[in-house]
Order: C-alpha cells, then structure tokens, then sequence
C-alpha cells in the first residue's frame, strides 16, 4: 500500500525510490526496483496528476555495451602488453647475444683458449667492448707466444749449455737441474730432487757454501767462490760457482766445471818450465855445437896435411869420434829444445812400430808380454823415424821399468778425430786427423805429483844413477816440433799410459825440404870448402859449393832461393866490384859476407860484412843463423 497526499494505493508494488519520490524530491540512479532487479532509473511524483512517474531499464542491460567495450580495451591492452613484452624480448634478446657471446668468449680465454674471437657489429658500445676484447686477446696471445718463445730458448739454452744449472729454495732443496749438473754429478733426476745442493760437495766445501748461501739470502747479491764438489763415485772436482738470488724465494746456481782448466794451467806451467829449461839447454848446446864443429873443422884440416904419423892420426881419430859423440848429446838437448829441425819423410806407422818391436825385442825380457793391437787402415805420417823411434823407445824402456816384476806391456795404434774442444785444451794441436799411438803399461803407475813432472827435464823415478831424466822430456819436445802432442793417464798400482797423437797425412805433403833457402859458398879454397860443408850440414843448411861466380851460375837450383853468400876474398881479386855486383844480380834477396881480407877497392854498400878469419867456424855459423834462423828466413 502507498500512503501520501490523503492517496492510499492498495496492492501496488512499490520499490524504496518510490517511496522516496512520494515523500519527497525525485529520485534517480542505481538502485534495486520492485521485482529485485538492480535498474539505473528515475521516480519522480507529478503532483497535478497525482502520480509517480517511473522510468527504469536494467542494469545489466545498460552494462552490456560498456562492459563489451571493457573488454574489448581490456583485450587490445592485453595483447598490447603482450606485444610490448614481446618487442621488448626480442630487443632484449638481441641486446644480450653479444653480451652472452662475449661472456662465452671471456670464459674460453679463462680457460686458456686464446684462439676465439668476437664477431663485432655496428658501433654500439658493446661492439666497440667486443673489438677491445679481441684486440686484448689478441696482444695477450702474442705475448704468451711471445714468452713461449723465450722459456723454450731459456729451456734449450740450459739443457745445452756447458755450465750446469741448479734451482733451489731458500732451505737449499734442489728444485730443478739441467742435462749438464746430472752429468757432472753423476745422478739421474729423480735422485738429485731428493737431495740439497750441499751433499753435492765436499764436507769442507759444503760447509763454505752454506755460509755462501746464507750470504746471498741476506744481501740479494752475486758472487762467485770456488769449491770442491762431490760426484756420485765420491771423486772430487774443482768447479766455479755464481748464485743469484731470483727473489720468489728460489736462488739459481751456475757451476762450471774448472776441472779442464786447471789442467790447462799445469800443462802451461809445465810447458813453461820446459820452455824455460830449453832455452837454457838451447843456449849450452848451441855455444857447445859450435866449439865442436871448430874442433871437428880443426881435426878434418889436420888430417888433411901431409905428413903426420900413425900416432898423430890416430890422435885426431879419436879427437873426431869424442867430438862426435859429444855432437849426439847436444843434437839431443836441441831436440828437447826443438831447435833440431827434423829430417821428415812420409811413411806408414806399421813400418815405424815394427822397427821398434825388434828393437824392444832384445831389451824387455821374458817376464814381459808385449801386445800389439793396430787398426787395419792406418793413414801414413810425415815424421823424422829416427826422433819418433826414440821416442818410442824411451816410452817403452819407462814401462818396463815401471814393471820390476813383470806385465803387459801394450802398444796401440789407431786413426782417430780430434775435434775443435779437443783442441782448445791443446793449443799445439789443430783439429783434424791423428795417428794415436797408446803405449800403456800395468805397473806401479805414478802419483799426481810424480805425473805434474814427468816431463821436467832432469827429473826421473828412477833410483840414483838409474836414468837421467831426459828421456820424457826429450820425447816431449819431439812430438811438439812434429805439431803433436803427447799426454799421461796413471794411477798408482793400475799403469801408465802415453797417449801420443801425430797429425795424419790424408793428402799431399807440404815439402819443406824442397822449399829451404840456400846458402852459397864461392871460393877456390878446398879447406874452406871442407870445413863449411861439414859444419852446414850438421846444422841441417842446404848448401852450394862453386869455386867462382860463372859456375855458380850455372846452378838452376840456386835461382831465387840463396839467403846467404859468402865469398871467398881470393875470388875477388881481378875485378872485385864487378864479381859482387854479378853476385847482388844473381841472389837480389841474400846477404854477402866476405872471407878473408876485405879489398879495398870494395864499397861497404855491396857486402854486409866480413869473416876475416875464414875458419872461424863460430862466427860463420852465427851469420847463418842470423840470416836463416834454423833453416827458415827471417826475411
């Protein structure tokens, strides 16, 4: 029922904006209507018509098309928010593929490929990080190549090096060695990375070089000591060490082995005393040869007069063989001098070794057995077989006494190659091809002492009266002017062996005799001539007699090779100017000395001196060797 205004409505169906319009002003909106359906209207009461006016429509019908639109916005901001993520995916994605790659690259380069590269596009930031990160690779490889290169150089250089190389820590633990320090040791490897660098040395020297070591740690600084080391046969050797420190904690030791050059320096030793004591022994025989080709000259003229009885000759006779003998002692003081020149032929060490057996054959004895032991091919030599048999034998005649109570007395010949280090340690010697003849024996050897003098002349094993000691010393000096060399190996209780190595002749031998100068004599005087000629050739001259200047002329053998003229005075006495200028025309190079009175009428310009005494042997032979040293020209 609706009351207002004196109106009762019965059975109407109301709803509140109704009753809300009745009573008051209109009502419109959203509210729930009569039927319970929620409508957008408007109630309004018309008072002249005493009515109320109602207008609804449904919600829901209102909403339709609004809530159509809704979602028709809803949906395109959806997929507008799907295509942003979408759009913004792909971007992403295509801004974070160079990224990744990048990554990728970095961690290769990480784990040590230094061989990838980015692909760089555009000129975006990160294509220009991409292009910087390929060049740092780039360099970074480089200097790896780079260092490569310098650690397999600094590898090659130690494994090859003559010097041996340590590494070890602070506590002197060995942490790496070198090819060289194992051989010079005498470990392997695995031995020496047990061990610390002072058990490589004696108890003496291992104790200078803890205080060495201690030194370097606390001043960082390099010096070099000598000490002695400790192979693994417990055999010492002198070597030279310079450590440094390499400031991670490790220190680097270079040791030279100084073995070789001490043994350098006592055969300079050794080869300086025996050069001292020849040049005295050279001085004594040469001054005692010519006393005895005086007196040799003086018996030969002797004999030549007429007149003298069997007494008399006889006299000279054993004048002569005296002087003789006494020519054979000082012929072999100017072979330890190596001032005799010697008479060289080439021939082959079989005939050489065989002439020595005979010999031996007769002196060794029968508790003595002697071995022979040669190569098949042997090549032949250049030698004087007179020197080297003797040196042989004075070799040979050592061992066996160096065997009171009988042995083994073995000669061996070999070719053999002496190669460049060889021969800097043996500065006589010239790389090449050698004859090495070996004659060893198993007697008492020789200490180290003995063995620093074996050469030393005067100096013998032997009991007094025994030997005299210059026998070695004359060896010596034979195989040294041949341009050999003779070395030692002994050991007390074990043996000798002398090594003697004689340059082999592969191809054609240097003639030396066909190339020495001359000296010319001319003059009528047949003492002269005697007494020139036996001195001239006990000094080993060559030398030709003419009794004037035509006959000497007519010698094709002289031409271009006289170094020394000596003239007779009583060859000058028709035209003594012309006969010298003839002289200065045939021999240009050599000096003219006159013997005898000088002619007045001879300029002091065409001669270089005189010998007025003809038979002063003396002076003439000091001319000779003046002028052409002992069978070479000084010119």
């Amino acid at each position: 029922m609706i009351k207002g205004n004196g109106i009762e409505i019965e059975n109407v169906v109301t709803s509140p904006a109704m009753h809300s319009s009745l009573h008051g002003p209109s009502v419109g909106g959203r509210y729930v209507n009569s039927n319970g359906t929620e409508v957008i209207g408007y109630c309004t009461h018309i008072q002249d018509l005493d009515a109320i006016f109602v207008s609804e429509i449904q919600t829901s019908e209102v909403m339709k098309p609004l809530i159509a639109v809704m979602w028709r916005v809803t949906l395109i901001i959806l997929i507008a928010i799907i295509i942003g993520f979408a759009i913004f995916y792909l971007l992403l994605k295509k801004s974070l593929k160079p990224i990744q790659t990048l990554t990728k690259a970095v961690e290769a380069a990480a784990a040590g490929d230094l061989s990838i590269r980015v692909r760089t596009e555009g000129k975006d930031q990160i294509a220009k990080l991409a292009s910087n990160f390929n060049y740092m690779i780039a360099r970074l490889e480089e200097s790896i190549r780079e260092l490569r290169a310098v650690e397999e150089k600094e590898r090659r250089l130690i494994e090859k090096a003559n010097d041996a190389f340590l590494i070890t820590d602070d506590l002197g633990n060995i942490l790496r060695t070198n090819p060289k320090a194992l051989e010079l040791w005498g470990y392997t490897e695995h031995q020496v990375r047990n061990m610390t660098v002072f058990e490589l040395f004696t108890e003496q020297s291992a104790r200078d070089f803890s205080k060495y070591f201690r030194t370097l740690s606390k001043k960082q600084s390099s010096s070099i000591v000598e000490l002695n080391a400790l192979k693994s046969n417990n055999q010492s050797f002198s070597v030279e060490i310079n450590s440094i420190a390499l400031g991670d904690g490790t220190y680097l030791s270079i040791i030279r082995d100084m073995s070789e050059k001490r043994k350098l320096e006592q055969e300079l030793i050794q080869a300086q005393k025996l050069e001292s004591v020849g040049t005295l022994a050279a001085g004594v025989a040469h001054d005692f040869d010519n006393i005895l080709v005086g007196v040799l000259g003086a018996a030969s003229y002797l004999k030549s007069l007429e007149g003298l009885g069997e007494t008399e000759i006889e006299m000279l006779n054993v004048i002569e063989d005296s002087a003789k003998r006494a020519a054979g002692l000082v012929k072999q003081l100017m072979a330890f001098a190596r001032q005799d020149t010697p008479n060289r032929e080439r021939m082959g060490v079989d005939e050489l070794i065989e002439d020595v057996v005979r010999l031996l054959s007769r002196g060794l004895g029968e508790d003595i057995e002697l071995i022979i032991r040669r190569s098949n091919e042997l090549p032949e030599v250049y030698i004087d077989p007179i020197q080297i048999k003797q040196t042989l034998f004075n070799i040979c005649l050592n061992a066996r006494d160096a065997m009171p109570e009988g042995g083994n007395l073995t000669i061996e010949i070999n070719p053999v190659e002496l190669d460049q280090l060889f021969v800097q340690t043996h500065p006589n010697l010239k790389a090449g091809q050698y004859v090495q003849i070996t004659v060893a024996d198993n007697g008492v050897g020789m200490t180290e002492e003995q063995l620093a003098r074996i050469f030393e002349p005067f100096y013998t094993t032997k009991p007094a009266g025994k030997g005299t000691g210059l026998g070695l010393a004359v060896s010596y000096g034979i195989i040294e002017a041949h341009g050999g060399i003779v070395t030692v190996d002994s050991q007390p209780g074990v043996g000798t062996a002398f090594h003697i190595f004689l340059p082999a002749q592969v191809g054609g031998v240097h003639d030396e005799e066909a190339e020495k100068p001359y000296v010319l004599v001319i003059t009528k005087d047949n003492t002269t001539v005697k007494l020139l000629r036996l001195a001239l050739g006990s000094k080993q001259y060559k030398s030709v007699f003419s009794s004037d200047i035509h006959e000497a002329q007519q010698k094709p053998e002289i031409k271009d090779r006289v170094e020394l003229v000596f003239v007779g005075a009583e060859t000058l006495d028709d035209d003594p100017v012309g006969t010298l200028r003839e002289i200065k025309s045939l021999c240009d190079r050599a000096g003219i000395f006159i013997l005898g009175e000088f002619p007045q009428r001879v300029s002091t310009t065409l001669v270089d001196g005189s010998v007025r005494d003809r038979y002063d042997v003396t002076s003439i032979i000091a001319i000779v060797r003046r002028y052409m040293g002992f069978g070479k020209s000084p010119r």
